[in-house]
């Protein structure tokens, strides 16, 4: 595993039962909709509440626009702004009190296990020698899919840069902090994606970012004002 495991104890009221959560991927969707990651069927949870952002530096915690807001240690939280959420720290949702922790030691122990990977700004000649251990008999197939591969690290960087340029022009604090983002040459992207070894982590890292940029997309087009797809709220 590349980051630790974040474990979240919710208590729904002051007499109810705590009960724990743990989750092995970031980010985390908090709200009523069925495809929230943590589902809470509470009246004062709106579809989409919120999102835990984690990894090995932390909690991050973003309200994506809830009818009754967040509260971080009694302070409301203001609508698609990044917050840092300390270890002990309480979060509300209306009556519920949320607690998050990192599995630190899980993560130590499952790094202590990986073998060593290579820079991920290491140089590489280009992205068909990043390629040359896959089995293609056909060398047009291996450059066709070089050229696919290209692009797409092209286009997921572009729009990386941009998502960051449009969260400063709107004032909107910097996303969780993500290897897979901070880096700018997309052979460079490649390459630490095909680190030998580490294929499964690396496609998982992936996909989180994926959905990171869909996040961010989403806080953007929200905090401008034009959400072409409004939540259903409570």
């Amino acid at each position: 595993m590349d980051q630790p495991a974040l474990i979240v104890q919710l208590q729904r009221s002051h007499l109810a039962p705590e009960e724990q959560f743990r989750f092995e991927r970031s980010p985390v969707h908090i709200g009523r909709g069925p495809r929230n990651e943590l589902l809470i069927d509470h009246v004062f949870v709106s579809h989409q509440h919120g999102v835990l952002h984690f990894d090995g530096s932390g909690v991050d915690y973003i309200d994506v626009g809830s009818t009754n807001g967040s509260f971080l240690d009694g302070v409301r939280l203001e609508s698609h702004r990044f917050n840092s959420v300390p270890t002990g720290a309480l979060l509300n949702l209306g009556t519920l009190r949320l607690r998050v922790t990192l599995d630190v030691r899980a993560h130590r122990r499952a790094t202590e296990r990986e073998l060593p990977a290579p820079s991920p700004s290491a140089a590489v000649p280009g992205v068909s020698v990043a390629l040359a251990n896959l089995s293609l008999e056909n060398s047009g197939q291996a450059a066709s899919l070089a050229a696919v591969i290209e692009r797409f690290a092209e286009s997921f960087l572009a729009l990386s840069r941009d998502q960051r340029a449009w969260r400063e022009r709107l004032g909107l604090a910097r996303p969780s902090r993500s290897g897979l983002h901070a880096l700018e040459d997309p052979v460079a992207l490649i390459a630490y994606l095909l680190t030998p070894g580490h294929e499964t982590s690396r496609l998982e890292e992936l996909e989180v970012a994926c959905e990171e940029l869909l996040c961010n997309e989403r806080a953007l087009v929200r905090a401008i004002g034009q959400d072409p797809y409004p939540l259903e709220e409570p």
